[in-house]
């Protein structure tokens, strides 16, 4: 009731909500009293994934005689109670410029704690480098892990593509450029491949824009076509040479319908030819392993173009690292193991990581127990949860004994996908892997800590209780575009890597590390706030806060000049 700013009850089915007791879920329906943040009521939605409760608005009160600083005062508010760990980030390195805080996370690293578990995690990720990128680049990724046991686990596979991770690389790059240490060369990305073709990320090729009639458009150099798009990326076969064939037919006809330039299509066919073509690439037997070496080598022409030579970008899969590991604790005594089978944990299980962001809720929806299912034939990954000593369905067309002999059987065949629990769980909170994470992540992960240490504390594992608190789980990969921005009639618009390839300045480098040595930390997450407030808010148009967007945020900031 907007005249009367009166709030009603909503009844529907019931929810397990943060405020709510967790443990009460007998109820099928209940009246569920809306969250009220400043004098807007919201209801929940849950992310299938991760479990991250954002709201929308019953209703609200007009804001509209509110100046646009004190409507993006309002959205600050309300980003940071739902994601709190920016509050601490901060606190503590809001003044702190970009190229210092990337510096300083990788140097806190170097003086982390190792233990024999650490070295078993470096092992597995030697052993997936080496399966994919060869023997030479394993040695030095695993010298790398010795020294800084660390990666960044923020990106979802795909191409160098998106603009969000790629500002996140360039930050990285210049870093790691600086440190100069001789150890120190290759970017270690351990990438998410259990999302699905169809994010907003493109993994299914390249974007890169162009000017057409005083236009700037979006094209896109693609591998795969968009019957892909509802499945995940892990497992899935790679492009052959029939789609190379499409994407030369395809730069002919931009070329000739004056799309892209004439010199901007002979260079995307050097590198089809010379990339993409590889017979490496066309013979690995997934798409996820063709992203590790095309990425690989596009990201050398890419530092070359910067004036860099000697700094490595190396991505594998995250999932594929975890089910290594997992080989160990199938038939080992170790705290994974007993999560995983010992009967007496099930409920520790429950207490502590159920209805937790990132973890899982059956009844809310999001997340699986320790794994999604991958149905023989299917699109689809399948939410599993226990039932008795196996992992079932919803619809139980999908089943798997809970003991290590099956577990091991369904992992070989392809049908296991490790959970976002289960494989943080295994990498950073047992194995004592640092990891660098995305805005999500460092929300999610923290709460997930809190939760395993609940675990250790109870059972008396003072070990994995040490290895644990040692995990920082706030150190946030900066994604958001600053660093990687071209311009257009006067107006700065994220550039994508291949972008950055085909239309980079002679002085890119030194811009780029002006803008890394001027915007503070502070500056690049608040312009990140407008798509984190629509994210997690929504459908909310009555304050007027939907519409506040990073070009606003550069006003307010005065950020506008430090972007090159």
């Amino acid at each position: 009731d907007l005249a009367n700013k009166k709030y009603y009850i909503h009844t529907t089915p019931f929810l397990p909500l943060p405020w709510c007791n967790k443990h009460n879920t007998s109820t099928k329906n209940k009246q569920i009293m809306t969250k009220t943040l400043s004098d807007q009521a919201y209801l929940p939605y849950h992310d299938t994934t991760i479990g991250e409760t954002t709201y929308q608005p019953i209703v609200s009160a007009h804001h509209s005689g509110l100046s646009r600083e004190d409507r993006f005062l309002i959205l600050k508010k309300k980003v940071l109670t739902l994601q709190p760990a920016f509050k601490k980030i901060l606190r503590d390195h809001g003044a702190t410029t970009l190229h210092e805080y990337t510096k300083s996370v990788f140097l806190n690293a170097k003086v982390s704690p190792r233990t024999m578990r650490t070295e078993r995690a470096i092992h597995a990720v030697h052993d997936e480098v080496a399966r994919v990128l060869g023997t030479s680049v394993a040695q030095r990724v695993q010298t790398q892990l010795h020294t800084y046991p660390i990666a960044d686990t923020a990106d979802h596979s795909g191409t160098l593509n998106s603009t969000t991770f790629f500002n996140g690389h360039l930050l990285t790059l210049l870093a790691y450029q600086e440190i100069a240490d001789p150890t120190l060369k290759d970017m270690l990305v351990l990438s998410c491949s259990n999302n699905s073709f169809d994010t907003s990320t493109f993994p299914r090729g390249f974007q890169y824009h162009s000017v057409a009639d005083a236009t700037l458009q979006m094209n896109q150099l693609t591998f795969l076509g968009r019957a892909v798009d509802p499945r995940p990326i892990l497992f899935h076969t790679g492009y052959t040479k029939d789609a190379l064939d499409l994407i030369r037919k395809r730069l002919i006809t931009l070329v000739n319908e004056r799309i892209i330039t004439k010199q901007d299509g002979q260079m995307l066919e050097t590198l089809t030819r010379e990339i993409f073509s590889r017979d490496d690439i066309l013979q690995s037997d997934t798409y996820a392993d063709q992203l590790t070496k095309i990425n690989y080598h596009f990201f050398r022409k890419l530092s070359e173009r910067l004036g860099i030579t000697d700094i490595n970008y190396v991505n594998i899969e995250q999932e594929r690292v975890t089910l290594n590991l997992l080989t160990h604790h199938l038939y080992n005594d170790t705290l994974i193991h007993r999560i995983m089978f010992d009967p007496s944990f099930e409920n520790l299980v429950i207490k502590y990581f159920h209805d937790i962001k990132g973890a899982f809720s059956e009844h809310a929806g999001f997340g699986t127990y320790l794994f999604w299912g991958m149905p023989e034939n299917s699109k689809y990954r399948v939410q599993l949860w226990k039932d008795g000593n196996a992992l079932v369905s919803s619809d139980r067309s999908f089943r798997v004994e809970l003991t290590p002999d099956s577990i091991a059987q369904a992992i070989s065949e392809n049908k296991l996908i490790p959970s976002l629990l289960l494989t943080f769980s295994t990498l950073a909170f047992y194995h004592g892997l640092q990891v660098l994470g995305g805005f999500s992540q460092v929300n999610y992960l923290t709460s997930m800590k809190e939760s395993y240490l609940g675990l250790t504390k109870e059972v008396g594992d003072s070990e994995s209780t040490f290895v644990c608190k040692e995990i920082a789980t706030d150190n946030l990969f900066l994604m958001y575009q600053t660093l990687n921005m071209l311009s257009h009639n006067g107006n700065l618009v994220p550039a994508t890597a291949m972008d950055l390839l085909l239309y980079a300045a002679p002085d890119a480098q030194s811009a780029m590390q002006r803008t890394a040595k001027t915007v503070t930390v502070e500056k690049a997450l608040l312009r990140a706030f407008p798509t984190r407030y629509n994210r997690l808010y929504k459908n909310d148009s009555f304050e007027g806060l939907s519409s506040l967007t990073d070009e606003d945020v550069n006003d307010l900031y005065d950020i506008g000049k430090d972007l090159d």
